[in-house]
């Protein structure tokens, strides 16, 4: 259970960034119920909570409660073929939550505070309470 939440924010931004047209053609019967398409599954990932598409990397950034022991939590990166490329791109965090990027910080909620960290570096900049 603990891969299906993961597995499927994966499965979204995967089958959303691959096949994102620009032209809107009407849709026909058969497209207007959609149906998900299982593409692969990445295995390795201690209670993944979120998952977030870095557009200008072409990565996956998941977030990895871990087993609820402080400092165990980390956000993993993910290829858009499922692979999984490094389960602690950052690391020693207290059950990481919801992530969101902007420009070349990821911000990630985790438990009692906001923690920013700089992609390039993966220097944590700032813990904001």
């Amino acid at each position: 259970m603990k891969h299906i939440t993961c597995l499927f924010m994966i499965v979204l931004f995967t089958t959303s960034c691959k096949h994102n047209k620009a032209a809107k053609k009407p849709l026909t019967e058969d497209q207007k119920t959609p149906t998900a398409t299982f593409m692969s599954e990445t295995l390795g990932l201690t209670h993944c909570e979120s998952a977030v598409y870095d557009v200008k990397n072409n990565i996956i950034y998941a977030s990895l409660i871990g087993n609820k022991e402080k400092g165990d939590g980390s956000i993993a990166t993910i290829d858009l073929d499922g692979k999984l490329i490094d389960a602690t791109f950052i690391s020693a965090l207290n059950d990481p939550k919801g992530i969101a990027i902007t420009e070349n910080r990821l911000y990630v909620s985790d438990i009692t505070e906001l923690v920013e960290v700089d992609l390039t570096t993966r220097e944590i900049l700032k813990n904001t309470p």
